[in-house]
């Protein structure tokens, strides 16, 4: 067995996961990060002292649920080292000051538009995730969840690290105008598509980087996983297309969240399920080496692939730059970032392995 303090798996955890965290969350706070100026002092001194003229109930409630992960996840990483009043005092009081510098910062970007209204909402959603984070903390130090993590979570593997890319890459798939369990995607850099549309080769290549994609990431869950790393992988896939679904209905308004489901999307899953449980079922090492193949194909395969042209890119305009213009942000630079920091972790383990 691993012999490793339950606080020390604890606050590697809690430590991973509130820094990937954060950065997302200042992703999409500045996103896009284009036009910097200095800000004028008095509209910015007016835009977060006055009620905004123009709000939706949309943007309240991404603003508070943006923030409620952070507050949980700072005071879980606090709670460990003080009291947990304290812990969530304090982790309320990052949460808020982070929120204003942010909006401090976004008087600089012309397309952003600070507002006092967001500090007011991200405050929220930060003291309702301390709260969370209190209602289920476990005095004895030790409750189920933290005995299943260290029974289940290999940390010779880089378990926490790995479990914080596996959030990654599900929230990778909160993007409908990707390819389903896609990582990255490249094309917009490129000044043509690298081969021409077929209805056919679409589909190929479609359930080709499906396929690859979830490989990638039952190599993953097999090196971070002890046992039943294919249960993992299952839990992975369905999140994934959970977000996807929920990615898509927001995006049409008539609630369409199955679109996505194409031939070729189906082929992939089918395929991947198969291939990715083969690969579970691999030593680490050559779990490792055949998701970093799967991986580097599926980058290759996505940025040669044609558009398509029958597809209707009008609702996709629409909510890049309506109220899930950051969130379609963050999810284009996690998607883009996600195949370094797996490759880190991959070679990592079959390198140490070997």
């Amino acid at each position: 067995m691993f012999h490793r303090s339950p606080f020390a798996r604890r606050s590697g955890l809690a430590g991973l996961a509130t820094l990937a965290y954060g950065v997302v969350v200042v992703l999409a706070s500045l996103y896009p990060a284009e036009g910097w100026r200095l800000p004028d002092l008095a509209i910015l001194q007016r835009q977060l002292g006055e009620w905004p003229r123009y709000y939706s109930y949309t943007d309240v409630t991404l603003n508070v649920a943006g923030y409620v992960p952070l507050g949980f996840l700072l005071t879980t990483g606090l709670r460990h080292r003080m009291r947990p009043m304290v812990a969530a005092s304090l982790a309320f009081a990052v949460a808020t000051l982070l929120s204003c510098c942010l909006e401090l910062v976004q008087g600089g970007i012309p397309l952003r538009v600070p507002s006092g209204l967001d500090v007011f909402c991200n405050a929220v959603g930060g003291l309702l995730g301390a709260w969370i984070a209190l209602f289920f903390r476990d005095d004895s130090g030790e409750g189920r969840g933290a005995r299943w993590y260290a029974r289940v979570v290999d940390p010779a593997a880089g378990g926490d690290a790995g479990v914080v890319l596996a959030a990654l890459w599900v929230l990778a798939q909160f993007r409908p105008d990707l390819w389903l369990f896609a990582t990255g995607d490249l094309r917009h850099l490129l000044d043509a598509p690298l081969s021409d549309y077929s209805p056919r080769t679409y589909i190929l290549l479609e359930a080709g980087v499906a396929l690859m994609g979830i490989v990638a990431a039952a190599g993953v869950a097999r090196v971070l996983i002890t046992a039943n790393a294919l249960g993992f992988l299952l839990i992975l896939v369905t999140a994934g297309l959970v977000a996807r679904a929920a990615a898509t209905a927001l995006l049409y308004d008539g609630g369409h969240a199955f679109l996505w489901v194409t031939p070729g999307n189906a082929i992939g899953i089918a395929l991947g399920l198969v291939l990715g449980g083969a690969a579970c079922s691999l030593s680490r090492q050559a779990a490792a080496l055949a998701a970093f193949a799967a991986m580097l194909g599926g980058v290759v395969l996505l940025n040669g692939a044609p558009t398509n042209p029958y597809a209707d890119l009008s609702p996709i305009q629409a909510w890049q730059q309506g109220h899930y213009r950051s969130v379609v942000g963050t999810t284009r630079i996690v998607s883009m970032g996600w195949p370094l920091l797996a490759g880190l972790f991959l070679l990592r383990h079959a390198r140490r392995a070997g």
